[in-house]
């Protein structure tokens, strides 16, 4: 059960909080089968390395941010963090 309260302060939070600071989601995801459950997997969009320091930056400074994460219902609900970087190409609608 409390595995599962990630994907539920993700739900109930912390996308207003992304959107608010200018994390641009392309996608975002709950895998529903395989190991390492749950985890949520999500694509942002950013047009300089510049502009992704500065909305993970207003994202960690965030007043709703710091509220969720000491919320004791979201106690100990990240386990792994894992980041990629892709460049999009010309043709690219992600641009």
């Amino acid at each position: 059960y409390k595995a599962f309260m990630k994907v539920h302060m993700f739900d109930h939070g912390e996308l207003e909080i992304f959107e608010r600071v200018g994390l641009r989601g392309v996608f975002f995801g709950s895998a529903l089968s395989g190991p390492e459950l749950p985890h949520l997997t999500y694509l942002l969009a950013y047009d300089s390395a510049d502009e992704h320091e500065a909305a993970w930056d207003a994202f960690r400074e965030d007043a709703g941010w710091a509220a969720l994460k000491t919320d004791p219902t979201y106690a100990d609900t990240v386990s792994k963090i894992r980041s990629t970087f892709l460049v999009a190409l010309p043709y690219s609608a992600v641009r």
